[in-house]
C-alpha cells in the first residue's frame, strides 16, 4: 500500500510540477533550432551528480525551453521530449526529497486525500 500511495503522490508531485513549470517564473528566450538541439543534446548526456549541482529554478528553465523547443521544432519531438522528461524526473525527485526530508509526506497524503474526497463529492 505505502508503494502505491508513494507512486500515485510522484505521480501527482509531477503533473503538479508540469504544470508550474509551464508557467516559468522567467520565460526563456525563444530559441533557434541550432540552440534547441544543442542544448538537448548537452543537457541529455548529464548524470544526477551534474543535475544536483544545478539549481531547481534553472532545471525548470531547461524544462520551459525543451517545452519551447518540443512545439517549435516538431522534427526533433523526441529528443526534447525525452530530455524534457528528464528534467521533469529531476524535478520530481528533488521535490520528493523535500517533503520526505522535511516531514512533510504525511502531511501530503492527507491533504491530497481530502482535496480527493471533495472533488469525489461534488462531481455531479
Amino acid at each position: 500500500m505505502r508503494i502505491f500511495t508513494a507512486i500515485s503522490t510522484t505521480t501527482c508531485l509531477f503533473v503538479a510540477s508540469a504544470v508550474a513549470a509551464q508557467e516559468p517564473r522567467t520565460a526563456p528566450p525563444k530559441q533557434t533550432e541550432a540552440q534547441c538541439m544543442a542544448d538537448a543534446n548537452a543537457w541529455s548526456v548529464l548524470t544526477i551528480a551534474d543535475w544536483d549541482k544545478t539549481p531547481y529554478l534553472e532545471i525548470e528553465r531547461r524544462w520551459s525551453e525543451m517545452f519551447y523547443c518540443f512545439g517549435a521544432y516538431p522534427n526533433h519531438w523526441k529528443l526534447f521530449a525525452d530530455v524534457r522528461d528528464v528534467l521533469s524526473s529531476d524535478m520530481l525527485r528533488r521535490e520528493t526529497e523535500f517533503l520526505t526530508r522535511n516531514k512533510l509526506w504525511d502531511q501530503f497524503i492527507q491533504e491530497d486525500l481530502a482535496e480527493v474526497k471533495k472533488h469525489q463529492a461534488a462531481k455531479p
